[in-house]
């Protein structure tokens, strides 16, 4: 798992280059003493993200068993590039620009990046020496067409540091989050406001290791031990 994470921070990770590589270094993280079907336990052959299993049982991923099985094609590589942006970058990653990158339809990267950002931690009850507790509410104001607005004021609940966040952080940190939302993804409307909401609450609630360290083990959850 620490290889994963090393590879997802690294900007220009070899691993990250291609959809193999990417394949392979999931691979690897959940099953490092090889691998092995995940209903029978034999071991099994694969064939890019699909498990061929010779007893049979059944057509899986590499992701089987974990939040991601439900994905009919997953493409690996921009699930790590899209947990990279949601760790390290301030700016955030759009599905439309993570698509042109990979080469895959705008839509299957929209559901992979919604599937991801159900796995990222809440933010703590309060906060530590390593994460600021910072809840975003997700209430919104009606819109005819469903457009949401994010308030400067009223959608966030924050207890950061003073020495990170001296001054009228609430006011900050929410007018950072309305010119994500408007600047990176153009608007978003109100259904899938919380799934934006939660990446920005993982954003400035922890660090890129430790988020990546807590949504990892959902995403491709250590087989052997």
């Amino acid at each position: 798992m620490n290889e994963l994470i090393e590879a997802i921070l690294r900007f220009q990770a070899p691993q990250l280059l291609s959809e193999r590589n990417a394949i392979r270094l999931v691979v690897r993280a959940r099953w490092p003493l090889g691998l092995r079907c995940p209903t029978c336990g034999r071991r099994c052959a694969r064939e890019r993200v699909r498990l061929i299993c010779e007893r049979g049982c059944g057509r899986a991923t590499i992701f089987a068993g974990t939040p991601l099985q439900d994905l009919r094609r997953p493409c690996v590589r921009a699930l790590l590039l899209a947990l990279r942006a949601f760790a390290v970058t301030r700016r955030g990653l759009s599905a439309r620009e993570l698509s042109r990158e990979v080469g895959a339809p705008r839509m299957t990267i929209w559901r992979h990046m919604h599937l991801l950002r159900t796995l990222l931690p809440r933010a703590p009850v309060a906060p530590t020496e390593t994460a600021a507790a910072v809840e975003l509410c997700h209430r919104t104001r009606r819109q005819p067409r469903g457009f949401a607005i994010v308030g400067a004021r009223n959608c966030v609940r924050a207890s950061l540091r003073p020495s990170r966040w001296p001054g009228d952080w609430p006011r900050l940190i929410a007018e950072s989050v309305r010119t994500w939302l408007s600047g990176t993804h153009h608007g978003v409307t109100t259904r899938w406001l919380p799934f934006y909401l939660r990446e920005a609450e993982a954003r400035y609630a922890y660090p890129p290791d430790e988020l990546l360290d807590r949504a990892l083990p959902a995403f491709a959850a250590v087989v052997d031990a």
